[in-house]
């Protein structure tokens, strides 16, 4: 199966099994609570390649805290986060459905539903760019990463741009999950910079926080400004 099929796959599983057990009540929550997280207003209309609505559905399936969920499930999620075992603590569509449907998905779809669950999205800053491969640092963790990003955005990327995204293993290669639909210049680098000081201060408290939430509000602040 493609990597593309898999995707596709795993997200339409996510979005029934979601549907089925909240109700489209959930996605209007989802909506309001984003909207104003990040003041950004999705359009459905605009398809679903839109870069504003796949990043919102991105972070729904894979970062939206829902309703009705046991204290002890959000307990174990964050014992787990707390011994590094995770990367994101919040009860999600797709941490349930794992944990409720698990036998409705194949091994590639529980791969990318976990490689989505494990990775959170950040600032990341072009360091070099050669075809669709871009040399890239992750500005809220210091860390580089090689980026294979789709041609478009090769296409009109600089080096020392910034782009919003959240990065996934496939194949052995570092791709986005998605890309926020903006591309910072190099003068906005300190304010995300002294922003990403913040939210490493907040990391180190003992009881953990959503950063995620937080970089996504940032994002919503410089695209909106």
């Amino acid at each position: 199966m493609k990597k593309s099929d898999v995707r596709e796959t795993a997200h339409k599983k996510i979005l029934e099994y979601t549907e089925g057990r909240w109700g489209h009540v959930i996605l209007e929550d989802a909506l309001e609570e984003f909207r104003d997280l990040t003041g950004l207003t999705i359009d459905f209309s605009d398809g679903p390649e839109a870069d504003d609505l796949s990043l919102f559905m991105t972070w729904f399936m894979f970062h939206y805290d829902v309703p009705d969920v046991s204290w002890d499930e959000h307990e174990e999620l964050k014992t787990k986060w707390k011994n590094g075992e995770i990367a994101y603590y919040s009860v999600t569509p797709a941490q349930q459905l794992l944990a409720k449907r698990n036998k409705t998905l194949n091994a590639a779809e529980k791969e990318y539903i976990e490689q989505q669950l494990n990775r959170l999205f950040s600032f990341f800053q072009i360091l070099s760019l050669e075809n669709t491969t871009a040399e890239t640092k992750d500005l809220i963790t210091g860390e580089k990463i090689t980026l294979r990003i789709p041609k478009f955005y090769a296409n009109i990327l600089k080096p020392e741009e910034i782009i919003f995204s959240k990065p996934i293993l496939q194949n052995n290669v570092q791709v986005p999950a998605v890309i926020g639909d903006a591309i910072f210049k190099p003068p906005v680098l300190q304010e995300i910079l002294e922003s990403a000081t913040d939210l490493n201060q907040e990391q180190n408290l003992e009881e953990p926080l959503n950063i995620n939430l937080s970089v996504l509000n940032h994002y919503g602040f410089l695209r909106c400004t």
